[in-house]
């Protein structure tokens, strides 16, 4: 297991020796060749699409082993996007190997997939405009979108602009190898 680092939050990366392409609410994402990413996951605190000041120290290095937890667990259902290269053998400064122990993984280029799924315990902003309007959550009867004793689910957009609600039916007939 690698060592963490003990020092302050990480609430932005500065890899030099990789090109920075994109820098979302939590993950920072490196161009490492023509076939890898390095996805760094930051410190950084979102909520309501809103970056807050004020880091969560080690989240980072949480959310990424917690990914690695369920994509080995789950690797014999559904291929995954790791590489199997190590972040040593991408980044050879000591100091910027330092900033990512624990919070980062090289990874193939892939075409994401733009759908997140949203799970809450009570509707609140745009799932409940959304159910106050009709009825339902993402086109899903509200009876069904609470499968859960006290949770509900909900696919939505993942695009740059505010994240409209997706119809099931929509992502079902786009996406058939998700049915």
């Amino acid at each position: 297991m690698e060592q963490y680092s003990h020092s302050a939050p990480l609430f932005e990366t500065r890899i030099r020796s990789l090109k920075k392409i994109h820098q979302g609410k939590v993950r920072d994402i490196y161009d490492v060749d023509a076939e890898h990413l390095l996805i760094v996951a930051t410190d950084r605190l979102s909520a309501f699409d809103v970056v807050l000041p004020d880091p969560i120290p080690f989240k980072g290095q949480v959310l990424t082993q917690i990914s690695l937890f369920w994509f080995a667990k789950t690797t014999h259902i559904t291929p995954n996007h790791l590489s199997g290269v190590r972040v040593e053998d991408v980044i050879s400064d000591a100091a910027e190997r330092a900033q990512l122990a624990g919070r980062a993984m090289v990874v193939k280029k892939l075409t994401a997939l733009p759908i997140e799924a949203v799970v809450r315990g009570y509707l609140i902003g745009s799932g409940f405009k959304d159910y106050k309007l009709h009825g339902s959550v993402c086109g899903i009867p509200f009876r069904r979108v609470c499968r859960w004793q006290n949770a509900c689910r909900s696919p939505y957009s993942r695009r740059p602009q505010k994240r409209p609600p997706v119809l099931t039916t929509r992502i079902s007939t786009s996406t058939p190898w998700l049915n």
